[in-house]
């Protein structure tokens, strides 16, 4: 929605032609956070249809003929496919204070791709909404954090945030995978302690 000005167009339509005294949608913009989880920028807004008119314009709403359609449901980007994202990086059993675990995601192809609906099915547990879009434009990356306080105060407020993510990783090696709504596998990770994997240089 935000790449498409939605965030912007919304309340300045809508607040103009209210002003003018025309019919349309109230509203506003809220922050949404569910069991201590932050899903993000949502527009709480009045539904256009039959019930909206007969409240303001009187009568019943079997006077009133409503058609709704939304080409955004489901989303203007394809949803993702296997191969197209890939973990970036992983920061498992990192040193100093705090918990600064992370994983980070990125977009590998040429075309902006969604979200929508995916989530861990080893590893973590985190799911991305499948109520909303969550699109990465080509190259875009996405952070998920086991705790937003230690993280910020590692790297700071200037890499966004995407979810916090539940449980833990193994410390000596696992499997992770995130998968589509469907559950079919997207991307995995193997890592091994063993092996001596590389320190994560920062999200970003």
């Amino acid at each position: 929605m935000a790449m498409r000005g939605f965030y912007l167009s919304n309340p300045v339509t809508d607040d103009t032609l209210l002003e003018m005294g025309d019919l349309n949608p109230h509203g506003r913009f809220v922050h949404l956070y569910l069991n201590g989880q932050y899903w993000g920028v949502y527009h709480l807004r009045e539904r256009w249809g039959a019930s909206m008119h007969s409240r303001y314009l009187g009568g019943s709403k079997d006077d009133y003929e409503s058609i709704n359609g939304n080409w955004n449901v489901g989303g203007w980007a394809d949803p993702v496919s296997a191969g197209e994202i890939v973990f970036s990086q992983l920061n498992i059993q990192p040193s100093g204070p705090g918990d600064t675990e992370y994983v980070e995601l990125q977009n590998v192809v040429g075309r902006t791709v969604n979200l929508r609906g995916c989530r861990f099915t080893d590893g973590i547990d985190f799911v991305f909404a499948p109520n909303r879009d969550w699109l990465m434009a080509p190259g875009d990356r996405r952070v998920l954090v086991r705790d937003v306080f230690g993280f910020r105060q590692r790297f700071g407020i200037d890499v966004p945030v995407t979810g916090v993510y539940r449980g833990s990783p193994n410390n000596g090696g696992e499997t992770l995978v995130l998968s589509d709504a469907r559950g079919t596998a997207l991307c995995t990770a193997t890592y091994d302690r063993a092996e001596g994997w590389p320190q994560a240089t920062g999200p970003g």
